[in-house]
């Protein structure tokens, strides 16, 4: 019986804890209006800064505009387009204004269709990807969270790379809070915030983001 509990004492010390999963929080400030905001990602001792803009006036040209910085004057690294009746979304990469209409790459972000619930959104990218396969990733509603636009986004294995919480209709001041996964390549870092930022944008639009997403210990 001695020798039983030493073996599965030893054993015990060769089994690894889970890692901790950790999250990069994206804090989303309007601007003056509606229109344009501030994103500030904080990590560690780390940060990082972008400028959204929302242009609701344009038809023809890209609506949403993510820069790198903190004003519009920095440079675009990612857009993406809507048309009102439409269930799709188009997002970008890079600056629209500075390559050929012909040569725009765009990926569809969808909205599913959910009778009488909110909407799910779906979209592939090869963002990130070694191989330059594609994977899809799948915003999902929490749909416990009523008035409240609360979304998880899982890729292909099921795993939770980013996470939104709106500010709600009666928030002046912060527009909402983004969570991303540590340790994402950059360049789908980016593009999930795109997407998250589109998200927002259409639930906005709806009227269906009427109650902070975040709760009140979050708030800054």
């Amino acid at each position: 019986m001695a020798e039983t509990s030493v073996f599965h004492g030893l054993e015990a010390k060769h089994v690894s804890k889970p890692a901790k999963i950790a999250f990069k929080k994206a804090i989303m400030f309007y601007r003056v209006t509606y229109l344009y905001a501030y994103i500030h990602i904080i990590w560690s001792q780390n940060h990082a800064s972008y400028f959204f803009q929302w242009r609701m006036w344009s038809l023809s040209s890209p609506q949403l505009l993510l820069r790198r910085g903190e004003s519009k004057k920095g440079p675009m690294i990612n857009f993406a387009k809507y048309h009102p009746l439409s269930r799709t979304i188009q997002l970008g990469k890079g600056d629209y204004t500075k390559q050929p209409k012909s040569q725009l790459a765009w990926e569809e972000l969808r909205r599913d269709k959910n009778f009488l619930r909110r909407s799910d959104y779906h979209f592939t990218t090869a963002e990130g990807s070694k191989t330059g396969s594609k994977v899809t990733f799948r915003w999902r509603k929490n749909k416990q969270k009523y008035l409240r636009t609360v979304y998880n986004c899982v890729d292909e294995d099921g795993r939770e790379v980013a996470k939104l919480f709106s500010g709600g209709m009666v928030n002046v001041a912060k527009a909402a809070e983004i969570d991303l996964l540590m340790g994402l390549d950059q360049g789908l870092e980016e593009f999930l915030l795109m997407s998250a930022l589109a998200v927002w944008a259409m639930e906005c639009m709806g009227l269906r983001s009427i109650l902070p997403g975040y709760t009140a210990r979050s708030k800054c």
